[in-house]
Formats: structure tokens, sequence, C-alpha cells
């Protein structure tokens, strides 16, 4: 691997999350050369970024801007043809796109590159995406709360390497840290002080814990911990900074507008700890090594974008409806008052107070309808957030925990030589509902206190016998596929056999969609199933059947994986339900 050209167009916040995935690439590939295609407001936190060798930058605002004139279309084919033209300069061997936008899909469809993943057209202009754990990423919005994987490790995954240096990682300027100081001592906040920074702004009004409450955190830092309060932010979070200020006993250091990303950088990278809602400078943070606590809430799912590194932490309410759905506008968004300014205080406080990572927190009216939790990688070198209030664990999580371990086996399953056929092994699949029963068994006692909650065996026996007619659909897809893969490779293929097999595959297809959008527990394995079959691209029908027959295997094995889980899982908690 010499040359690797990565595109993300999204926010800061994103670009940082793509650091892991370039250790990665950098740990097995050091002479490796990593081109990173960023849009042009987010261009100068490249420069903080190691392994970067070199930044493209395409111009997003101005592409956008384009098309509001006379010859928009024109002048936007122009732009990317132009711009294609200097990122092909060189030849790449492979290329992702973390983007989900349609310009970055035209971008990666042109590039000269070996080997492509992430979102791209085809020559029709048909929307493809490559790569397992890419299809993966695109299956995330619809089904997030069954997901247990961060993007950081969807990103790694689709680069196929874990990086043994976990984390964010960004470089902190000397000039910056000089800045910071010379602005810190010029405040009369000395080295010894404790500094708590607030990141009151996030990329929605929604996913906004409220001014006042961190202010009445805040005064109760400084008033009973002698801590002093610097807040962060752009200057378009002016207003916030106002809000707290007017709700505050105490006075902060009002530094929102007032840093670049270099001086956040250094700025975060001395202080003690940051308080903050999900956004941006929470992964500038994190990847300066500064200790977070992520206010999840509303739409925000901290097991997505939350922070990502060892030991660090995250508040969320435990309402039935948190986190509420992506495309929702609650009208009434009381979880943020389940997250109070008193158990913010105390979480903030014994993060601070602790040399120690912090294992449990007891049970109390303090916690009612809060729940914090605590990263850190598992032995896979994935990130996991781990409940420190020990309840019954809830229905979507417990079927996150399952999707964490049989998705990792449909996703990474090795290829043979046919990059149309996946190899299951039989006898090692029979052993993995085993081993991943006895691991959720172990988990649920440690975790949480050993019970599932009611709303698991609610509609599970409706859950089970749709999962085993969605098994019965996938088998038969299969077989009918294959058997018209098998004619399609003879020399003479019989065409009117073909197509007596191919009638029934549009029913099978229907009633695999139907069943998952009935269950949001199935949704997941339905989903990628239709992403894969509406990405199958060329018209060599023997290799369009080939790889049609893998979809359907993949489902296959996917849902008597997580059958086989669930029915170990009900012999041995249905009993205890029954009898509490």
């Amino acid at each position: 691997m010499k040359e690797v050209i990565i595109l993300n167009l999204t926010r800061m916040g994103d670009l940082i999350q793509t650091t892991p995935v370039m250790q990665g690439i950098k740990e097995k590939y050091p002479e490796c050369r990593i081109t990173l295609v960023v849009n042009g407001l987010f261009e100068k936190i490249c420069s903080f970024i190691p392994h970067v060798d070199e930044v493209i930058v395409f111009d997003m605002k101005e592409f956008q801007s384009i098309a509001c004139g006379g010859s928009g279309i024109v002048e936007q084919y122009r732009y990317t043809e132009d711009f294609v033209k200097k990122i092909n300069s060189r030849h790449y061997d492979m290329a992702i796109n973390f983007t989900h936008s349609r310009p970055s899909a035209v971008i990666l469809s042109l590039t000269n590159a070996d080997d492509r993943r992430g979102f791209m057209v085809d020559a029709e202009g048909n929307s493809i995406i490559r790569h397992p754990w890419m299809k993966y990423f695109f299956n995330v919005i619809p089904n997030r709360d069954f997901n247990p994987f961060h993007l950081c490790d969807i990103y790694v995954k689709s680069g196929e390497l874990v990086p043994s240096k976990k984390g964010l990682h960004l470089d902190v300027p000397v000039a910056a840290m000089e800045d910071i100081k010379k602005l810190l001592d010029a405040n009369q906040i000395s080295p010894s002080d404790k500094l708590i920074a607030i990141q009151l702004g996030a990329s929605s009004e929604d996913k906004r814990w409220t001014a006042p409450s961190f202010a009445a955190m805040a005064d109760k830092l400084v008033q009973q911990r002698g801590a002093k309060i610097v807040l962060i932010g752009s200057s378009s979070e002016d207003a916030l900074g106002r809000e707290f200020e007017l709700s505050a006993s105490s006075r902060p250091l009002n530094l929102i507008g007032k840093t670049d990303l270099s001086q956040l950088a250094a700025l975060l990278h001395r202080c003690d700890m940051l308080v903050s809602n999900d956004t941006g400078p929470l992964h500038i943070a994190t990847a300066v090594g500064t200790k977070v606590l992520d206010i999840s809430v509303a739409s925000v799912h901290f097991r997505e974008t939350g922070p990502y590194g060892d030991n660090l932490y995250v508040i969320q309410s435990e309402l039935s409806c948190c986190p509420c759905s992506f495309y929702n506008v609650c009208k009434n968004p009381i979880c943020k008052d389940t997250v109070t300014p008193d158990n913010v205080f105390s979480l903030v406080c014994s993060i601070l107070d602790s040399d120690e990572p912090i294992e449990c927190i007891q049970e109390s009216a303090l916690w009612k309808n809060a729940q914090v939790y605590k990263s850190y990688f598992e032995d896979d070198g994935l990130i996991e957030y781990r409940p420190l209030i020990k309840r019954a664990v809830s229905r979507h999580v417990l079927y996150s925990h399952i999707f964490r371990q049989t998705w990792l086996r449909i996703l990474d399953a090795k290829k043979s030589s046919d990059p149309f056929v996946t190899i299951y092994d039989p006898s090692a699949l029979e052993a993995i509902p085993e081993s991943i029963s006895d691991r959720l068994v172990k988990l649920i006692g440690e975790w949480y206190n050993d019970e599932i909650s009611d709303d698991f065996f609610a509609s599970i026996e409706e859950e089970v016998a749709s999962m085993k007619r969605l098994k019965e659909l996938a088998d038969e897809g299969y077989i009918r596929v294959s058997m018209i893969e098998s004619e399609a490779r003879k020399q003479s293929p019989d065409v009117v056999r073909i197509k007596d097999l191919w009638s029934a595959v549009p029913d099978i297809d229907e009633g695999i969609d139907k069943i998952g959008n009935i269950f949001t527990s199935i949704h997941p394995l339905t989903v990628i199933f239709s992403y894969g079959r509406s990405g199958l691209e060329g018209s060599d029908l023997k290799l369009l059947a080939a790889e049609t027959a893998r979809l359907y295997d993949e489902l296959r094995v996917h849902v008597s994986m997580v059958l086989s889980v669930v029915d170990k899982l009900l012999n041995r908690y249905a009993v205890k339900a029954v009898n509490k």
C-alpha cells in the first residue's frame, strides 16, 4: 500500500473521528502516503491531524453557490472535472469515502484508485455502496437504537485496520500552547487552578443541554470546589454564552469566538476537564488527552459519536423515549430535565477526585431516570460503553449487545478467491451462538441486575416467529438464486427454467422487507440486505446470481445466529421473569 485517499467532506468532529483509521493505515504501512479531501470550512484543523501527507480542499460552499447561477449545472460539472483532475494527478491503491453526499459519491467514482470503498455511483448515476462495513455505515441512521458501533470503529473496519494506538489523534502546536498560557495568566488563572471548560453549543438546538443548567452546575463547581470556568465555542454561540452569564452567579472566562482551532486545542489540553454537549470540541478534548463528560440528550446516540477513548464518561436520560428518533422534532424534551445540575456536578467531582476510573455508581434518587456510561476499548479493539448504575437491561440495549457480536462475524467474514462467495464455516458457526450467549450472560451479570427488563418478553414470541419466517424466505431465495447461478454457468443455459426460478424472487424480497418494516429489532438485518440488492453491479447473469445468493446466505446465517442467541437467553431469563 503506497497511496491512500480519504474523502471526508462533513464537520470538524467527523474529521477528527477519521484519525483512528489513518493511524491504523500508517501503523500497517509506514511508508504509505495519505491524501485527505476535506470541506474548505475545516481545512485548518487538518494541519493538526497527524499522518496526513496532503490536504486537498473541495470548496463545498462555492460548489453549492454555483448552482444559483444561470449555468449552474454546467459550472458545477466543470468545477468537479477540474477537481477530479487535481486529485487524479497520482494513482491510489485505495480510496475511501466517509461522506454521505452525492458530490462525494461522484468524486469517489471518478477517483483513479484500484480499491474504492464507500458511497459512489455507477456509469448510469445509480447509487452504489462498496465494502461491507460501509454498507453497514449507511444502515446506522434507520436503525440507530440497535447500532452498537461507534463511527470511528466503522471507519476503522472499513479500512480493515484496527490500530494498536487507540483513540483520537491531534497535535497541539507549541505556539498555541504559549498563546493560551499568556491568555490564562492575564486572566489570573494559574497552572494549579482546576480549570473546567464548558461547551454550550451543538450542531442543533435539540442536542443542547440548557445554558441555565450548565450555569447552575458551574456555580456549584466554583462555590464548593473553587474551580475556574472557561466557556468555549464558536462566535455563532455568543448568545448561549450571554444566556449562561445571565444565569450564573459566578463569572466565567468567556472565550466563545475568541480562539482559533489551534488555540482551542491548546486550551482544552490545559483544562482539567471538559463538560460538553455532543459536538466537535468534545472530540478535540478527547484527542488531546483531556477528561471529558458528554451530556447526551434528545436525538444524540453516544454509541455512534460519543467520546472515543479510554475512561471517558457519558450521562444520558433513561426515559423510554430517549434517545429520540433522528427525524422527530420533540416539543417537550424532558430528557434534558432528568440530566440535572446536581447529578452532573456530582459526577464531575467524582471524576476529578479519583485517580482511578469510576467503576460503579450506587442507585439513588439523584440518578432517577439518568444513567452514566464509562468508555473503554474491548479486546477486539473497538470502543464500548459500560453502564455504571446497575439496572435491568432493556430490549434495544440487549439487541445491541447481540448485534455487536453477530455483525462482527458477518461483516468480517473471509472471502474466497471468488469475490462473490463468502465462506461460512458450518462447524465454526455452530459454536458462535453458544459463545455469544455465554458472553452475554456474563455481561448481564456484571453490568446489569442479572435480569432483562419486561419489554423484551412482551413481544418476543411474535418476533421469534417472524425471524423464523425471515429465515425461511432467505433459505428459499438462496436456493432459487443458487440454481439460477448454476444454470447460468452452463454452456447453453435454459432460459425458461431461469425465468421460472426467478418468478418467485420478487415476492420473497417483498416478504423480507415487510418483516423488517414491522419489527424494529429485525430491521437492521433486512435494510442491509436491501442495500446489497439495490447495489448489485454489472450485467453478467452468473456473477449477479452469485452475489445475490451470497446476500441471501448472509441474511439467513445472520438470522440463524440471532435466533439461536435469543433462544438461549430466553431459556435462562424467561423463567426468572415469570417467577419474579
